[in-house]
C-alpha cells in the first residue's frame, strides 16, 4: 500500500464532501454534511476538476466572495469574523520555476514513448 504525506506541502490535495466516506453515526458526520452544503449554496463545486488542491481551492472561494475560517467553515467576506481567522492574500506568489515551459516539440519522455508506437491506440489508462 501507498502512502502519502503532505504535511509539508504548500499545495495538498482537498477532500471534499468528507460525509460520503463516514456512516451517519460518525461524530462529525452532521459537520460534514454542513461544510458540504455550505460549499453547494456558494457555487464552489461547479468545477469538479480545479478543487483538488489548496491554493485552487482558496481561489475559488476568495473569487466567490468568501473565506475560511480555522474549522474550515465558509463566510461572506465582508463579515466581521475576518478580522479574527486566517485571511489569504488575493495576489500568492507564482513560482515560475514551476511552471510548464513552452516547447515546439516533444519532451524527451513524450519522445521515447512516441518512438516505441505508445500513442497508436492500443494503450490506455482505463480500465475496460
Amino acid at each position: 500500500m501507498r502512502k502519502a504525506n503532505y504535511s509539508k506541502s504548500e499545495n495538498p490535495p482537498i477532500l471534499h464532501r468528507k460525509e460520503t466516506f463516514v456512516f451517519e453515526n460518525y461524530p462529525e458526520y452532521q459537520t460534514f454534511s454542513a461544510i458540504t452544503k455550505e460549499g453547494e449554496q456558494a457555487n464552489l463545486y461547479e468545477k469538479s476538476r480545479t478543487i483538488g488542491f489548496r491554493k485552487s481551492w482558496l481561489q475559488l472561494i476568495r473569487s466567490k466572495g468568501y473565506f475560511l475560517d480555522e474549522k474550515g467553515r465558509l463566510h461572506h467576506s465582508d463579515t466581521q469574523e475576518q478580522s479574527n481567522t486566517e485571511h489569504y492574500s488575493d495576489t500568492e506568489k507564482v513560482e515560475r520555476h514551476k511552471t510548464a515551459i513552452n516547447r515546439n516539440k516533444l519532451s524527451a519522455p513524450m519522445q521515447i514513448l512516441a518512438r516505441h508506437n505508445y500513442f497508436d491506440g492500443q494503450y490506455s489508462t482505463r480500465s475496460e
